[in-house]
């Protein structure tokens, strides 16, 4: 799933030397985009359909093609982009 507002982020756990309160306020602010109605009326929807996946969210979507048009090497994309955008790599 994309950035859904829920407790995810405030309940996940970082690596050694991370900082999990600066993680989670970052996901809520800036990625948390899409809310959990709007993520349940997306799943619903797929299962009504009988699909057997269901990406949510644009950026989850972007992510997915990405992924497939260029296999593993998406990670390194991910990883760069990362290095560059988010305050706590």
């Amino acid at each position: 799933p994309g950035g859904i507002k829920t407790a995810v982020a405030r309940n996940a756990t970082v690596a050694d030397g991370q900082d999990a309160q600066s993680f989670a306020e970052f996901f809520d602010k800036h990625m948390a985009i899409h809310s959990p109605e709007m993520a349940a009326a997306t799943i619903i929807g797929a299962v009504d359909k009988g699909r057997a996946r269901v990406v949510i969210g644009w950026e989850a979507k972007a992510l997915d093609v990405l992924a497939r048009a260029i296999g593993p090497a998406y990670q390194r994309v991910i990883a760069l982009a990362v290095s560059k955008f988010f305050p706590w790599a």
